[in-house]
């Protein structure tokens, strides 16, 4: 069957926040490793994409965030699997994006019996090779007509040499990037980082790549804002401050508030790369995502 012709993905939203329209995730639960890893890979690629685990903010709630991103996105992509044609929340989500007239785009994972409002819609086969179907989906998403000569080669079945790795990154640059870009798109930071990182060859370059996989505009120039004043952000280890035990105690005891359980393993962590105090307190304040929650903290650390 001829795929539609989709959609261009920078229309508006229609709710008059001058944001990009994006597409809805809709996966099963049990199938988050196939979602959340098609998910970092489209949006790294500048795909404009609207994920739960990802994009729900503490304090909203979550049955009617995702109805209204559902309500609000301009297509819905569908992750087709047995766990997902039999999951209530899936059929929802579909139910409303059809009945708001929005595309569907069907993705099948693993092999199963099509709902009835979806058996006659082209989907993208994810079945057998990854890297085709994720070429597919993009070419969907950002309206490049797809053809054989778009698709990619099948994925190797081995890891890439050094030598094809790209630049050799000092590990604090790697998770120093990784910290500022997670509070932007959340866990998936870290292989947005990593893939980023063989491809570019300088600091700028490699920041410039990840904040394509920041979709708000604003959050991208806070992001490269950030960055650009961070002065740990080299190339080589910083010199690390020598921090009395007594004094990561109480810094640990003034985080635990703010992260939990593991505020301790955080603290020990950042200060091995922190060149003074106020380079820990900034690095543990990268964790907090929450702008006002964020100048809690650092007011409470420089307090000490």
């Amino acid at each position: 069957m001829e795929e539609a012709k989709p959609r261009d993905w920078r229309e508006k939203r229609g709710q008059g926040d001058g944001e990009v329209g994006q597409f809805f995730l809709s996966y099963a639960r049990a199938d988050q490793e196939f979602a959340l890893r098609l998910a970092t890979d489209l949006r790294f690629s500048g795909c404009p994409l609207w994920v739960d685990q990802f994009d729900i903010r503490p304090s909203q709630l979550w049955d009617r965030t995702v109805e209204a991103a559902v309500r609000d996105c301009i297509g819905l992509i569908l992750i087709l699997s047995p766990r997902s044609v039999a999951s209530e929340n899936v059929l929802d989500e579909v139910s409303v994006a059809l009945d708001s007239g929005k595309r569907i785009i069907p993705v099948l994972f693993e092999k199963c019996a099509l709902p009835l409002r979806l058996a006659r819609v082209q989907f993208i086969d994810a079945t057998s090779n990854y890297s085709t179907a994720l070429e597919r989906c993009k070419a969907t998403l950002l309206g490049v007509p797809s053809s054989p000569s778009f698709a990619a080669p099948p994925e190797p079945s081995r890891e890439p040499s050094e030598a094809e790795a790209g630049t050799e990154w000092h590990p604090d640059v790697i998770e120093r990037a990784g910290r500022h870009l997670a509070p932007h798109v959340g866990p998936i930071a870290p292989l947005l980082v990593r893939k980023a990182a063989k491809q570019a060859n300088t600091e700028s370059e490699l920041y410039t790549q990840l904040a394509v996989a920041i979709p708000h505009a604003a959050e991208r120039e806070r992001f490269l804002k950030r960055a650009s004043m961070d002065k740990a952000v080299i190339a080589v280890a910083p010199q690390a401050a020598d921090f009395e035990p007594e004094f990561i105690d109480r810094v640990a005891t003034v985080v635990t508030v703010h992260l939990g359980a593991l505020a301790r393993h955080f603290v020990i962590r950042d200060q091995r790369g922190a060149g003074d105090r106020e380079d820990l307190y900034q690095c543990l304040g990268a964790r907090i995502p929450n702008d006002r929650e964020r100048a809690e903290l650092l007011r409470k650390l420089r307090a000490l």
